[in-house]
């Protein structure tokens, strides 16, 4: 009886768990934000795996897994967010102006 039980509380855990849209991002998913006046702006978890990422290089150190943090372009500058990767170093710099137009649609 105590195994049924862990079991069924095991399945409802994990149903609550992946029922909100605010954990994360689910591989080959799309999430997107309102991006302010620059345009909307689409992370692909499939793009960022075909070039070798991993949810475990963000999640959860550079990015919580449930709750939507307010991401501005100040706090990316400052190399927080998605500025931990894209910052010249790791991957294409995001505050080079030309560059603006590969998140921001």
């Amino acid at each position: 009886m105590k195994v049924i039980l862990l079991f069924i509380t095991i399945i409802i855990s994990i149903t609550v768990a992946f029922s909100f849209d605010s954990y994360g991002v689910p591989p080959g998913r799309k999430k997107v934000w309102k991006g302010g006046g620059a345009g909307k702006v689409t992370f692909d978890s499939k793009v960022h795996k075909i070039r070798g990422g991993t949810c475990i290089q963000c999640h959860p150190d550079i990015f919580i897994m449930k709750g939507n943090a307010k991401i501005t372009m100040a706090d990316i500058y400052a190399d927080k967010y998605c500025g931990a990767c894209h910052n010249g170093v790791k991957s294409f710099d995001s505050k080079e102006q030309e560059n603006c137009t590969i998140c921001h649609k």
